[in-house]
């Protein structure tokens, strides 16, 4: 899309929630009037904790004043304000030249819990050498994390900022980083005994540390808690973390009730409420996408139809593992249903005998299953670019003849009319001038139905006319 043009920018740390390309467009335009005639390119990844994007500035005045007032920019929506950056393309920064930086970052601790500014981190650290770019980490919700990272043209200024600033270190790569580096002194685990105690529990993680909290709790997969570890003397940072690897180490997969389903004890670093959010949802993905070959999505079946009746048509092409049937909101009486086989062979065979099979009166409309997620993201992709066009149109003042490339309909219509144009109202007559009404009134009378075969013929030539 953006192919041979150097004229664009990387938007980064976009709220999943709140980004839209008329959002970013009118954000460019009223911060520095720079004006985005192509939708900007949205990464739409549920991986990820934020969407970035890629904008294109024709015009090199208003990009490179871009370059320079909207480096870190705030996106507003429903009185929220959400801060992002938007960097100039630099070969240097594409992630297959990260290794070419990396010494010349640094990793900034706020030593208070008071937000950390861009404008501080440019007014503190320019001091030391010309900085390339910046980065506050953010929670998924865009809370801070309390860190920072810079990154400066040359090492050597790198090093001047980490040596100049006490709450400042060189970063590491996490491949050279030691586990303890993560400072995570939590603990989670699951897996515990009905009949077990607190106190047992506490004895159970004691011997690895000094234990600061302890807290058990009962839900739906029975019971689980938290383990804090904290130094005695409260000075070595590192005592927590320490504690919970061996306690991590040791209990790991620990039997704790005997015999081949008995439970088996499961520890891990906690994870605060966003990470446990997104690691539940990569769970789902993988789960959906292991099942997307083997799961059919099933309606227009007879509203009398229930699981019973499903299971008897659809078992004839193979072994079902689940069959659910779902009402539609808001329309009673219709309904549609999940068939999942337990080998895809048998789903597709499926698919292939019963779609479009008449049962009933009804035609039975048979589709692959869809990752929900990915459809959501499909259908936010479609109400952007519709909004978009809107947008542009409204910033023109009426459609733009260049989107005429994206309406082949319409363009179809205009070059039939241009054609039709040229015939019917340019023709001369032999002496060189235009034909006088007698024989207009005359071809039309002769060429009437010429005319209405030739237009019928130029409308079945292509598309019928909206």
């Amino acid at each position: 899309m953006f192919k041979g043009n150097r004229n664009y920018m990387y938007l980064y740390d976009l709220p999943k929630k709140n980004v839209t390309s008329k959002g970013i467009a009118e954000a460019f335009r009223q911060k520095c009037g720079a004006v985005i005639e192509q939708r900007p390119q949205i990464r739409r990844d549920f991986f990820r904790p934020f969407y970035s994007a890629i904008v294109v500035i024709n015009d090199p005045v208003q990009y490179k004043k871009a370059c320079d007032e909207m480096r870190y920019f705030e996106l507003e929506k429903d009185g929220q304000k959400f801060q992002c950056r938007a960097l100039p393309f630099d070969p240097q920064l594409l992630g297959s030249n990260k290794e070419k930086l990396t010494n010349n970052n640094i990793f900034y601790k706020a030593p208070s819990k008071d937000p950390i500014t861009y404008d501080f981190l440019t007014q503190n650290f320019s001091k030391y050498g010309p900085i390339k770019s910046l980065k506050i980490s953010l929670n998924m919700d865009h809370t801070q994390r309390g860190f920072a990272y810079v990154c400066f043209e040359t090492q050597e200024d790198a090093q001047k900022a980490a040596n100049g600033d006490a709450n400042a270190f060189i970063f590491e790569q996490k491949e050279n980083r030691n586990t303890v580096g993560k400072l995570i002194n939590n603990l989670y685990f699951k897996n515990i005994p009905e009949d077990m105690t607190n106190e047992a529990v506490t004895a159970l993680f004691a011997p690895f540390g000094t234990i600061k909290s302890l807290v058990v709790e009962k839900g739906q997969i029975g019971k689980y808690g938290f383990v804090c570890y904290m130094d005695p003397t409260g000075k070595d940072n590192t005592y927590g973390p320490t504690c919970v690897n061996k306690a991590i180490e040791a209990l790991m997969n620990r039997e704790m009730t005997p015999g081949p389903d008995g439970l088996k004890l499961y520890v891990r670093h906690a994870l605060n409420k966003s990470q446990r959010e997104q690691e539940k949802l990569l769970e789902t993905i993988r789960y959906k996408s292991s099942k997307k070959r083997v799961n059919l999505y099933v309606k227009n079946f007879p509203a009398s139809w229930g699981e019973e009746e499903i299971r008897t048509e659809f078992g004839k092409y193979g072994e079902l593992e689940n069959v659910r049937i779902e009402a539609k909101k808001n329309e009673p009486g219709n309904q549609y249903a999940f068939v999942c086989y337990k080998q895809p062979d048998s789903c597709a065979n499926a698919k292939q005998q019963l779609s479009n099979h008449q049962i009933e009166g009804k035609v039975l409309i048979i589709n692959n299953y869809e990752i929900k997620e990915i459809r959501e993201i499909q259908m936010e992709e479609l109400r952007d670019k519709s909004d978009f066009e809107q947008y542009r149109q409204q910033q023109t003042g009426g459609f733009q003849w260049n989107d005429l490339t994206s309406q082949p309909h319409l363009t179809q219509i205009i070059s039939q009319l241009l054609s039709l144009m040229q015939q019917n109202g340019g023709q001369q007559d032999n002496r060189g001038g235009m034909r006088g009404p007698s024989q207009n009134r005359r071809y039309q009378n002769n060429g009437g139905q010429g005319g209405q075969q030739r237009m019928h013929h130029n409308n079945m030539g292509g598309q019928g006319m909206p």
